[in-house]
């Protein structure tokens, strides 16, 4: 399948031509007619960060929220094929 694979994370860095990334558990799935799906929010609810650190943790889930009103509004990129599918 082609579409977008949309990874909530802390910013990307390079550093030394190495490229690093924290990720934050939840992930958004795109196909190109539009479908979405929330992934590994199981995997956040356990990881304890919501208890830990429920700032961080109302971050992702707004990033979450972010990805989905763009991909609703037909926002760019998901106004555009993906390049894979062209």
């Amino acid at each position: 399948p082609k579409g977008w694979y949309c990874n909530v994370a802390h910013p990307s860095r390079l550093d030394g031509g190495a490229l690093y990334w924290h990720d934050l558990y939840v992930d958004v799935l795109v196909n190109v007619a539009g479908e979405t799906r929330v992934v590994d929010e199981d995997e956040l609810a356990s990881s304890g960060l919501p208890e830990r650190d429920p700032g961080l943790c109302r971050t992702i889930l707004t990033a979450r929220d972010d990805l989905l009103a763009l991909i609703a509004a037909g926002a760019y990129p998901f106004s555009e094929l993906p390049p894979s599918s062209r």
